[in-house]
């Protein structure tokens, strides 16, 4: 297996165990919404990597920046709706890019300019004060939310091809 496949592999890897613990997290309703966002976060850019360095981007430049997931998570929810027969979902693919940009946005370092303080990770001031991500509502329904459920299934999928064969 070449550097570059065992990358691939290694980032696919590390993303299906941060689902894995996502998927922990959301089992205690009670653990704040940042826990499990983080998981989310933190699957979805591994697996960003990972699908970048599988159509030949170079590893240096992917492991160089945090924001992939607004644009790799949506290619790859496409081409996997493409592969299920009978599946017209226009209106997905676009709510799937609203949503993986904004999981982006939950990386403290991708914060629109500025203008998205808010984060999964660590505090940032607010209009009134000093605000905790636990105690943060960032919006997302973990519960009957489509565009979110494509993005998991989807992405879980792509990425474990790719840990059964890197070029694939």
């Amino acid at each position: 297996m070449s550097n570059v496949d065992q990358w691939v592999r290694a980032f696919a890897k590390q993303s299906l165990s941060d689902f894995d613990a996502r998927e922990q997290l959301l089992e205690d309703r009670e653990l704040p919404q940042c826990h499990q966002l983080h998981a989310l976060q933190m699957a979805l850019e591994k697996a960003s990597k990972a699908h970048l360095i599988s159509v030949n981007e170079s590893v240096a430049d992917v492991t160089r920046s945090h924001a992939h997931v607004g644009k790799q998570i949506p290619l790859i929810v496409k081409h996997g709706l493409s592969s299920e027969p009978g599946t017209n979902a226009g209106w997905l693919v676009k709510a799937v890019r609203n949503v993986a940009l904004r999981i982006d946005r939950l990386h403290p370092q991708i914060n629109d300019g500025g203008s998205v303080p808010a984060n999964v990770e660590y505090p940032w001031q607010g209009p009134f004060g000093v605000v905790a991500p636990c105690d943060h509502s960032f919006g997302f329904s973990i519960d009957d939310d489509k565009p979110l459920a494509a993005i998991v299934k989807f992405t879980r999928q792509r990425m474990a091809a790719l840990v059964a064969d890197p070029e694939s």
